[in-house]
């Protein structure tokens, strides 16, 4: 399991592996759950969610 995907290093992964890549599937980004959101949809952030990324972006501020 790959648990964070940095710009193409999950296909560069698979590549070095002789593994095709047909997509890739988002499930989740940071700590907002995607769950079953169509592609292109949007959804409000939750209070959880938000406090979260807050203390993320103050903890980076640092």
């Amino acid at each position: 399991t790959i648990a964070e995907g940095r710009t193409r290093e999950v296909r560069r992964l698979c590549e070095a592996l002789n593994l095709d890549v047909d997509r890739l599937v988002r499930t989740r980004f940071g700590p907002v759950q995607l769950g079953s959101l169509p592609s292109g949809a949007t959804r409000p952030v939750k209070p959880n969610e938000a406090a979260v990324i807050d203390a993320l972006v103050e903890r980076a501020g640092r």
